[in-house]
């Protein structure tokens, strides 16, 4: 009797630890579509702080930079690399004015749009039949410039600048060379960038200009 008793208790604790061994075994109920959906969501927020980095990089290079701040302060903001001639860039008459429209991109070391706070300055010449150059005019862009210019569109963010001629075109220039210095408080030095810029004729005029 005392055997089959005690066959019966382990009979009954082997049950039991079986019972336990499979409860830790078997996943829980739901567990395979939850794992999905948090591998999900950490894709999603690792997307986001991508996406977040790049709005941090524009909106620090958006505000203006105070001038009081130090070196120190300035090395963690974006800072201006390159700057680029973008499509639009033209010289041409618009009624009884001449005008360099200049689109100036600038950009920082990956190649993304970085607004700037200047102040720059703009010269441009023109070369003549006889080779002579002819300053064409010299042109100052403060922080409120910058943002009058500002432009998007389809080929991208860009700053267009209207500036009408000090001098009128010389006979048989075909190009201008204009020439932008950049200073920015984020800057250890100006940023210079020399493009040419065609000149069209009037729109009037379906000659192209020899």
């Amino acid at each position: 009797m005392v055997k089959i008793e005690c066959a019966g208790i382990m009979l009954g604790c082997t049950a039991m630890i079986l019972a336990g061994c499979s409860a830790k075994v078997r996943p829980h109920a739901g567990a395979v579509e939850q794992a999905a959906k948090i591998s999900r969501l950490q894709g999603e927020v690792a997307r986001l702080e991508i996406e977040l980095e790049d709005v941090q990089s524009d909106l620090a290079g958006a505000e203006l930079v105070d001038s009081n701040l130090n070196r120190a302060d300035l090395e963690s903001l974006p800072v201006p690399q390159k700057l680029l001639t973008a499509r639009g860039s033209v010289v041409r008459r618009e009624g009884a004015e001449e005008i360099l429209r200049w689109r100036i991109r600038s950009e920082d070391s990956r190649s993304r749009f970085l607004q700037v706070t200047g102040p720059a300055t703009i010269d441009a010449v023109a070369i003549d039949q006889d080779g002579d150059a002819v300053d064409l005019g010299h042109w100052s862009i403060d922080q409120a410039g910058w943002r009058r210019g500002l432009r998007e569109g389809l080929m991208g963010t860009a700053y267009a600048m209207d500036l009408p001629l000090d001098t009128a075109l010389p006979e048989g220039a075909q190009i201008v060379l204009a020439r932008i210095t950049l200073e920015d408080p984020r800057l250890n030095e100006p940023l210079q960038f020399e493009s040419e810029i065609p000149i069209l004729p009037p729109r009037n005029d379906p000659e192209v200009r020899p």
